[in-house]
């Protein structure tokens, strides 16, 4: 148990501190593309200046961890995971480790609504021959997710409250999450109480704020 003294700081203390010029964030963005097929639309948007990979069916969700925009088909791939929802399952585990990440889920093929659960999760979802100019749209606004810390910051709040973490513990984290933004410095990893949160909770709350101090630099 711990004292909160003053006002602790909330995600409104961030109002005005990010940029969200698109020019520029379309070339500082690592963009990962999961599918077991080549990527047909990877050659144009990278003619607009967007930083994208692609994978290939990963092994392993980590795979993903220096990505902040995740583009995953939804069909033929998570072969390794052995789930009958193929790319919905990849989609399922990254939201639970990294909640802070923005998956844009799409396919090619009609999907049965038991994988609207799936898609749920996703940021967004696209088709997959959508034209150039809805892709570009929609990693647009994907760009404008990432690098806003109050999108972030409410993404993962979303997680945490799943993981049951109790009320003092989030305005500790929201606090400690504003000022290291504020500071480009990482106040998690010194704070003794955020050290006695369940190790699940705090897992979650590093990988936010490793992700976006690498993005603020």
């Amino acid at each position: 148990m711990y004292l909160i003294i003053g006002r602790p700081k909330t995600f409104t203390d961030l109002n005005g501190h990010f940029d969200l010029s698109i020019k520029t964030l379309r070339g500082e963005t690592q963009i990962c593309i999961i599918d077991d097929d080549i990527f047909p639309k990877k050659n144009a948007l990278s003619k607009h200046d967007y930083q994208i990979k692609e994978l290939g069916d990963i092994t392993d969700i980590n795979a993903i961890q220096a990505y902040q925009i995740i583009l995953c088909d939804i069909k033929g791939v998570g072969k390794h995971f052995e789930s009958e929802y193929e790319g919905g399952h990849i989609i399922e585990e990254i939201n639970k480790y990294y909640p802070h990440k923005v998956i844009i889920a799409y396919t090619g093929e009609k999907l049965e609504p038991t994988y609207n659960r799936f898609l749920n999760l996703a940021d967004m979802s696209i088709k997959k021959d959508a034209s150039n100019d809805e892709w570009i749209d929609c990693l647009d606004l994907a760009l404008n997710i990432v690098h806003n810390p109050l999108e972030q910051w409410k993404k993962t709040r979303k997680r945490l409250l799943q993981l049951s973490i109790n009320s003092i513990d989030l305005i500790r984290a929201e606090d400690l999450f504003v000022e290291s933004y504020l500071k480009k410095s990482n106040l998690f990893k010194n704070d003794k109480y955020f050290n006695k949160m369940p190790e699940e909770i705090r897992q979650v709350i590093l990988f936010l704020i490793e992700g976006i101090l690498l993005i603020k630099g």
